[in-house]
């Protein structure tokens, strides 16, 4: 089962996806334009 995490800082927002716990899949960094789209 896929995970999705997403961290909600003030201008960045990570994303992150994992398969696994512990098993990071990839990994972004978006502003807050590039999350609305």
């Amino acid at each position: 089962m896929k995970r999705i995490a997403v961290d909600l800082a003030k201008s960045v927002y990570q994303v992150a996806e994992s398969v696994r716990v512990g098993q990071v899949v990839q990994r972004k960094r978006l502003n807050r334009a590039a999350f609305q789209r």
